[in-house]
């Protein structure tokens, strides 16, 4: 199965929320799931995309952290900072569903930005 059939069964089985601890993210429902608990087939898929992420010095991984928006406007990402303690020093995400817009900026000179539309299934470290 691919990695939206298997992630589809327990994403159903969580309602929608209306917003993240952190106030980041609105109306989505998310889970984690560790590498073990996917099939054969995603392991492999998910192996790449670490190697793709990371090289060869691959890290400690946190489980996977899966979020998924409702449909419609009303559901966004808000701009944020990841926190480097909880998500470390790299990110990479699959954008899997629908397409995205990703913008980018410096913290410290907020002049340097770019915006990146994501066509799915994407990538992005």
């Amino acid at each position: 199965a691919s990695l939206v059939e298997q992630l589809a069964p327990p994403l159903r089985r969580r309602n929608y929320l209306c917003a993240h601890f952190d106030g980041v993210i609105e109306q989505y429902r998310e889970l984690e799931r560790p590498l073990p608990w996917f099939s054969p087939s995603n392991q492999h898929t998910l192996a790449r995309v670490i190697r793709l992420a990371f090289g060869t010095a691959t890290p400690a991984l946190l489980p996977a952290h899966v979020l998924e928006l409702a449909p419609g406007a009303a559901s966004f990402i808000r701009p944020h900072v990841d926190h480097v303690g909880a998500s470390g020093r790299t990110i990479a995400g699959l954008s899997l569903l629908s397409d995205s817009v990703m913008q980018l900026t410096h913290v410290d000179a907020p002049e340097r930005s770019v915006r990146l539309f994501l066509r799915r299934p994407r990538l992005y470290v």
